[in-house]
């Protein structure tokens, strides 16, 4: 419920202001909430609830406006339906994490609901978990916010501890005993080893039969209470709720209003029986409570909805990039979720976003397309990056070395059939015989005392086969044709010029 001003508490004389100041209760703002600091707060009564109606302020009319801070009770958490898993109890329902039966067969109860994603609307079957801290409370009430809100207003979930009553009869009908000592109990547990409770209560069955305190004083009450200090389980029906996690803890959350009554009816006009969940509202305005609730261990996640959240670490979300330079944005449950390479951010997962970022490798190392420096000289060769050598590796290559880290064309060779031109090289003998071992074409030559060419012939420079401009071919094999450099010349098989 947001801060809001208080009812008019009757009409005040200018002579009386003074006074009247005086008797103004102090409200304080907690939270979004009123926080009451009168002692003695005043009754709170349903009302007709209008279309729609449903959370604790919309059906609540009160002298002052809804505290809900007491922890007189507390709903400790919702539990989550699931399916048991192994054991001798394989394949029946179960709650997660109070499960005895599938736990005591061997099994383990599994929920279907692992996680969420913020905004998200789903559907789950829930188990509450309250206990009365300040000795019993009575018709005890839960609003479950089914919109994301506080259920204080909005759209809720109502039930409550629907009590069977015991047939009116002998004296000692609201005073159940152990089976056979004959000892007054309320519960199982308060019997002797081996013994029940006869018309006792089981606070752990989650569907009742529960706590009546109000059996004497008020038989017809059909709503039910808590004993104090005992953990009480409700199971409620499938509802459909909004993923969300208001305490920031990382598990889904609820927006639960629990109320309770701190005194006993007697079905009186001032003490009215609680009939119905409908009658199930704090009788004070302080015996409420207002606060998100734990959903069992199910994971809250931001990530997954296309909408990029900055205060949660997110740069881009699914399909929105913002204003990025990222192709893709990392998925949910991937190391650093919803962020991406080209975001300007240097994640856990990257070694860079530009190449300044690389310098820890190297003043030349660079930042590549996947946010990794490029490091030439650890002995892999990395193809993706240009490399076709990495020191001593020379792969397929025909080389006999590789050019070292941080030199022009570093990691790469002579001989690995790229022709390097930023290295000099006029060609790459893998696929060139006219190339020599140095990725040099120096023109045809002959040697005048062997008659034989002593390098290789360039095309064009000779008319012949092709197969014949190999070094060590007679030169009266080729009919050579005007060049700058030293050819052979066909018919004296010697140099007619000087190399």
């Amino acid at each position: 419920m947001k801060c809001s001003s208080l009812r008019n508490i009757g009409i005040v004389s200018s002579t009386n202001r003074a006074v009247a100041a005086l008797a103004i209760v102090l409200v304080i703002c907690l939270g979004g909430r009123a926080a009451l600091a009168e002692e003695d707060p005043g009754p709170c009564y349903p009302v007709p609830a209008g279309p729609g109606a449903s959370c604790m302020d919309d059906v609540t009319t009160c002298d002052l406006l809804n505290g809900c801070t007491a922890n007189d009770v507390l709903l400790v958490v919702y539990n989550i339906f699931g399916t048991c898993d192994g054991g001798t109890n394989h394949g029946m329902p179960c709650v997660v994490g109070n499960s005895p039966a599938c736990d005591s067969g061997g099994g383990t109860c599994v929920s279907d609901l692992i996680s969420c994603t913020e905004g998200e609307e789903v559907t789950l079957t829930l188990q509450a978990e309250m206990v009365a801290q300040a000795s019993e409370r009575y018709d005890v009430g839960i609003y479950i916010a089914l919109d994301g809100g506080d259920a204080l207003t909005g759209d809720c979930f109502r039930d409550f501890l629907d009590v069977t009553p015991l047939e009116p009869g002998t004296t000692g009908d609201c005073t159940p005993v152990c089976s056979t000592s004959g000892t007054d109990c309320f519960k199982d547990d308060d019997c002797p080893i081996g013994e029940t409770c006869d018309f006792g209560y089981d606070p752990n069955s989650g569907a009742g039969p529960y706590y009546d305190g109000e059996c004497t004083e008020d038989p017809p009450d059909l709503c039910g209470d808590l004993e104090q200090g005992v953990h009480t389980y409700l199971n409620l029906p499938e509802i459909t709720i909004v993923c969300q996690d208001d305490d920031g803890n990382g598990f889904l959350d609820l927006g639960t209003s629990t109320s309770w009554d701190n005194g006993t009816s007697d079905g009186s006009e001032g003490k009215p029986s609680c009939m119905n969940e409908e009658d199930t509202i704090p009788n004070t305005t302080a015996k409420c409570r207002c606060e998100p609730i734990q959903v069992g261990e199910v994971k809250h996640i931001w990530c997954g909805n296309n909408i990029i959240e900055p205060a949660e670490g997110e740069t881009c979300d699914g399909t929105d990039l913002g204003t990025t330079a990222c192709t893709s944005c990392r998925a949910p449950g991937d190391p650093d979720e919803c962020t991406c390479c080209g975001d300007g951010i240097v994640q856990p997962v990257e070694q860079c976003e530009t190449d300044t970022d690389c310098a820890f490798v190297s003043p030349f190392s660079r930042c590549t397309d996947d946010c990794t420096c490029h490091t030439c000289g650890n002995n892999i060769i990395e193809p993706e990056e240009g490399e076709t050598c990495d020191g001593t590796d020379l792969g397929t290559t025909a080389c006999t070395s590789c050019r070292a880290p941080n030199t022009t064309d570093h990691c790469t060779c002579c001989g690995d059939g790229i022709v390097q031109a930023d290295s000099g090289e006029e060609c790459d003998p893998l696929y060139d015989p006219f190339c020599d071992d140095n990725c040099d074409q120096t023109g045809a030559c002959c040697h005048g005392t062997t008659g034989v060419c002593d390098d290789y012939i360039l095309p064009g420079d000779c008319v012949g086969d092709q197969d014949d401009w190999y070094k060590g071919t007679p030169c009266s094999a080729i009919i050579c044709l005007q060049h700058t450099g030293a050819c052979c010349h066909g018919t004296t098989g010697i140099c007619d010029d000087n190399v």
